[in-house]
């Protein structure tokens, strides 16, 4: 691949970063820091108190992105930038992600502009790339996209295998379908009239009956089932990475105004958010959830 092209600007490409990342159960963050030098842009321990607060993370993470380092809408760069931070540091991660049992990925977020074309990774960037024994991801959103209704069953195709399976569409390039995918699905589907937000109850309270092993799981579908019927219709209920996550009908992501539902061991956390920072919270038992969710669903549809 010639020069001009390895580092030429993408006309295809709104916006894009990659990150690299440890992950495992047992890694040790501190760790990670300490034999590789290197700040990292997030790190914590698995059980670590997260975003929001008080919220355990699910896994160890340590990680360093191009985002806010690199202004170019050319992949190759930010690549070449986030190599030549952590190459010196090879051996120690490459050390401690044995030690430690822990994966390593490259996560790439790709935003198309026109709909076409892709980014270019040159030969010499794989082989780097290849050398940290990680996997090479990418989070692909289309920021062109119009609502055809000759999509309409692909779109129907997508939305089956996203909110009613939870699962990744299997793409041969490993592609991974985030939450904000699916939210693009669903507006794109009820402006043509073809979904409702009611489905969202249903799906989330479907989604945690599957996991009947998880008294959490079940006792989060019964407080849902419990406010659903005074509820849908007024505010939408729908899964998140952090737990369940309530909007009003009329909002459209990125949400100004949320509540954010999760469960901490035996209890209940609540969370008012305004730009995905709390402004308050609480926490209830099995016994008091209801009440304490009535009132900040009222809040939320009152603002």
């Amino acid at each position: 691949m010639g020069g001009n092209r390895q580092l030429a600007e993408n006309p295809n490409c709104y916006e894009t970063h990659v990150i690299f990342r440890l992950a495992g159960d047992r890694l040790v963050t501190d760790e990670v820091t300490a034999r590789t030098g290197i700040k990292p842009t997030s790190a914590g321990d698995k059980g670590a108190p997260s975003r929001p607060p008080d919220l355990p993370r699910p896994t160890g993470v340590w990680f360093v992105s191009s985002e806010s380092h690199v202004d170019s809408t050319n992949l190759e760069r930010h690549l070449l930038w986030l190599l030549d931070l952590i190459e010196p540091a090879r051996e120690a991660i490459l050390a401690t992600a044995q030690q430690y049992g822990a994966d390593a990925d490259f996560s790439v977020g790709w935003f198309s502009a026109t709909g076409q074309g892709g980014p270019d990774i040159s030969a010499p960037t794989l082989e780097r790339i290849a050398s940290f024994n990680a996997y090479l991801g990418f989070d692909i959103y289309d920021m062109s996209r119009d609502d055809d209704d000759d999509e309409v069953a692909a779109l129907l195709d997508e939305l089956d295998q996203l909110v009613h399976r939870a699962k990744p569409i299997p793409l041969t390039t490993q592609i991974r379908v985030e939450r904000r995918e699916i939210d693009d699905l669903l507006d794109r589907l009820r402006s043509m009239g073809l979904f409702d937000d009611d489905h969202l109850w249903y799906s989330s309270v479907a989604d945690l009956r599957q996991v009947p092993d998880s008294p959490g799981a079940m006792a989060t579908a019964d407080l849902l089932e419990h406010a659903r019927p005074k509820w849908e219709g007024k505010v939408v209920a729908r899964t998140s990475p952090l737990g369940i996550r309530f909007t009003r009908p009329e909002d459209r992501y990125p949400w100004e105004t949320d509540v954010l539902l999760e469960r901490a061991g035996d209890a209940f956390v609540f969370y008012q958010r305004r730009d995905s920072q709390p402004i308050t919270t609480d926490r209830a038992t099995d016994e008091t959830a209801d009440a304490v969710l009535d009132a900040f669903l009222t809040q939320l549809t009152s603002t």
